[in-house]
């Protein structure tokens, strides 16, 4: 069925051409009966940009046509029965930010239900002091993933260079691509860290405090407090430090 405009098509003379199907009711609304009803929809002054939504068995599916209205490229398809929504060709795309799949009607206790982010990019990470003075790195690399507000990081520092940097502070990790969410009691998220020319006891793990936005290295010992390795632990031009960590964004 095509549907020409003649002062709108919702204006006072719309025709009809093309009427191929069964049987054709205009009164409030339009019913197409057939064994496949389908609305072609075509745009003047384009080329295969048009649109076809027709109805197959139990599904509703909305495809792209060329001009002739063949060449079918479904796009979206609604499985009547089951509810059950395909995107055959194509991103689900969430246009608006904070908006996501709810899954609200799942039974639990949390405090949302919203899934509304992933990501997948790279960082660079930066050593530093406890000052904010940068040193450098003979190859700086991380890769990130976040899902919901989980993100999983990995470092990637060999040859660090600490000239600049305060002997006996803190040896830190900056760049991250996000901070750190703020969480009850102060908390701290660890990971597993592999490291060449640096000096430690116990063991080692990359550190991340709640609301900061920074890697440390613990020391950590049976029976005594844990500690952090200072910049003086770490051989100037030799030191590596690989590993990966998990920790909560705010």
């Amino acid at each position: 069925m095509t549907i020409k405009q003649q002062g709108g098509i919702f204006g006072r003379n719309p025709s009809f051409n093309d009427l191929d199907a069964e049987q054709v009711t205009v009164n409030g609304k339009v019913n197409i009966k057939s064994n496949r009803p389908q609305i072609f929809l075509h745009e003047i002054d384009r080329t295969d940009n048009n649109a076809r939504i027709e109805v197959t068995g139990d599904l509703l599916r909305f495809a792209q046509v060329d001009d002739a209205n063949s060449n079918v490229v479904p796009r979206v398809t609604l499985e009547m029965d089951t509810g059950n929504f395909t995107v055959n060709d194509g991103n689900l795309v969430i246009g608006t930010s904070g908006k996501g799949i709810d899954f609200s009607a799942t039974s639990g206790t949390g405090t949302s239900e919203l899934f509304d982010d992933y990501e997948e990019g790279t960082w660079t990470p930066d050593p530093q002091d406890s000052s904010g003075n940068s040193g450098s790195a003979g190859t700086s690399a991380g890769n990130y993933t976040k899902i919901g507000n989980v993100v999983h990081a990995t470092v990637y520092l060999d040859n660090i260079v600490t000239t600049g940097l305060t002997a006996g502070q803190d040896f830190r990790i900056y760049g991250l691509p996000f901070t750190a969410a703020s969480l009850p009691q102060s908390q701290i998220f660890t990971g597993d860290a592999r490291m060449n020319d640096v000096t430690f006891s116990g063991n080692p793990n990359l550190a991340i405090l709640d609301a900061t936005d920074y890697i440390r290295i613990t020391e950590t010992n049976s029976g005594a407090a844990s500690d952090f390795v200072i910049v003086s632990q770490v051989a100037s031009g030799s030191g590596d430090i690989y590993g990966s960590i998990t920790y909560m964004a705010a």
